[in-house]
C-alpha cells in the first residue's frame, strides 16, 4: 500500500523523463539518421552544427559520421524554415530568429514577416504582464 503511494505520483516524472531521453535529435544520432538530424535542425531554425561537433556527436553515440548527409538534410530543413509564407507565425510564437535564411533570396521579406510577427509577441507579452 505504501509503494502504491509513493509510486503513483512519481509515475508521471518518469514518463516525462523518459520521453526527453528519445527526442527526435537523440533519436537520428543513436540512428546514425545524418539526414534527419539536419533536417531538423534546419527546420527549427538552428544554426548547422559544425562537422567537429557532429563527428563528437557520433563518437559519443559510437556511430559514424555522415556529414554530406546532415548538409542535406540541413538544407532540407533550412528550406522549410525559410519559407517567407511561416515567418510571421515564427517571431509570433516567440522564436529568436538566428539569422539563418540570409543566404535565401528572400531573406529580407522573412526577417521583416518574422519581425512583425515577432513585434507583435513582444507587445502582447508586456499586456499580458500588465505593462
Amino acid at each position: 500500500m505504501i509503494m502504491k503511494k509513493i509510486a503513483l505520483p512519481c509515475a508521471p516524472i518518469l514518463i516525462l523523463l523518459s520521453a526527453c531521453a528519445f527526442s527526435p535529435v537523440d533519436k537520428a544520432i543513436e540512428q546514425g539518421d545524418w539526414y534527419r538530424l539536419g533536417q531538423i535542425d534546419g527546420e527549427r531554425g538552428e544554426r548547422a552544427k559544425s562537422h567537429k561537433d557532429l563527428s563528437v556527436l557520433a563518437k559519443k553515440a559510437g556511430v559514424s559520421a555522415d556529414l554530406s548527409l546532415y548538409d542535406e538534410g540541413y538544407l532540407a530543413g533550412n528550406g522549410m524554415y525559410c519559407n517567407v509564407q511561416s515567418a510571421y507565425h515564427i517571431g509570433l510564437s516567440g522564436s529568436i530568429y538566428r539569422g539563418v535564411c540570409e543566404s535565401r533570396p528572400e531573406s529580407l521579406n522573412f526577417r521583416l514577416e518574422w519581425q512583425r510577427g515577432y513585434d507583435q509577441y513582444k507587445n502582447s507579452e508586456g499586456i499580458n504582464r500588465g505593462f
